[in-house]
């Protein structure tokens, strides 16, 4: 039954919550680690000081990619794909949905392409 709030229900929801947030914390913190490094000082990152935090805050790299002109296209490129190859899929997946949404009747191919 819906809604139901029995003891094996909340132990099961339990265990879930607490897999599926070790699971995202595994996911999530090499990402963060990564900023934490792309942000903290250079003797630091060397010296294996960082963890969890930035050690001597410092954005040198950043201003090194931005300066360069190279990277800008290549950003505009990234755009670019992420923009077309988005609108391309979401126009072949309507264009194949709508008819394989019909029946048979209205759409004799439809079982060739299912």
């Amino acid at each position: 039954m819906v809604g139901e709030n029995r003891i094996s229900s909340r132990i099961f929801d339990g265990i879930n919550l607490v897999i599926l947030t070790a699971m995202a914390l595994c996911s999530l913190l090499p990402l963060w680690y990564v900023l934490m490094v792309s942000i903290s000082d250079k003797a630091a990152v060397a010296g294996g000081l960082v963890g969890l935090l930035p050690v001597g805050f410092n954005l040198s790299s950043y201003q090194e990619i931005v300066k360069d002109p190279k990277f800008f296209s290549s950003f505009l490129i990234s755009i670019q794909r992420v923009l077309i190859g988005g609108i391309t899929g979401v126009v072949c997946t309507i264009l194949m949905a709508y008819p394989l949404s019909k029946s048979t009747k209205d759409f004799p191919q439809r079982n060739i392409f299912m």
